[in-house]
C-alpha cells in the first residue's frame, strides 16, 4: 500500500521474487489482486511478470492475472446487459439483476447481451435466462 501511494507498485522492492518463494500461494496472490485493481499501466504489470524468473512465480502472476482480466470482462459483460434493460425498459426487477450478476459463462452472457437489445419488454428477457 505503501508503494502505491510513492506510485512504485512495479518496482523491484514491490517484485522481490526471493520474498515471494517465503510465502504461501494465497499471500502471494493479494499483492497481485492489489496491483491488478490499482491505477497501474496494465502493460507494464504484463512485462514485470514476464520479468520474473522464477517460473512458479511467473505462472501464479499471469494465471492470476489472466482471471482477474476475465472477471472484469464479465462484469463488464454484466453491467453492459443491465444498462440496456434500464435504458430500455426503466426499473427492472432486483431480482433479475442478481439473476444477471450470477451469470459468469462468456457464451451465456454474449446472448443475454443480445437479449438485452432486442428483447420487445423486461419479461421476454427473462424468458431468455
Amino acid at each position: 500500500m505503501k508503494a502505491e501511494r510513492l506510485a512504485k507498485l512495479l518496482d523491484e522492492a514491490a517484485w522481490d521474487e526471493h520474498l515471494f518463494l517465503q510465502v504461501p500461494r494465497e499471500t502471494l496472490e493479494l499483492p497481485i489482486r492489489y496491483i491488478l485493481h490499482a491505477d497501474v499501466d496494465k502493460q507494464a504489470f504484463d512485462r514485470k511478470v514476464h520479468d520474473v524468473t522464477h517460473p512458479q512465480i511467473r505462472s501464479t502472476a499471469m494465471t492470476l492475472a489472466q482471471q482477474l482480466r476475465q472477471e472484469g470482462r464479465q462484469e463488464g459483460r454484466q453491467e453492459a446487459i443491465l444498462d440496456n434493460l434500464r435504458l430500455r425498459f426503466g426499473m427492472i426487477p432486483e431480482g433479475l439483476a442478481e439473476t444477471v450478476h450470477a451469470i459468469f459463462d462468456d457464451d451465456h452472457l454474449r446472448r443475454l447481451h443480445r437479449a438485452s437489445l432486442e428483447a420487445a419488454s423486461v419479461e421476454n428477457f427473462a424468458a431468455v435466462l
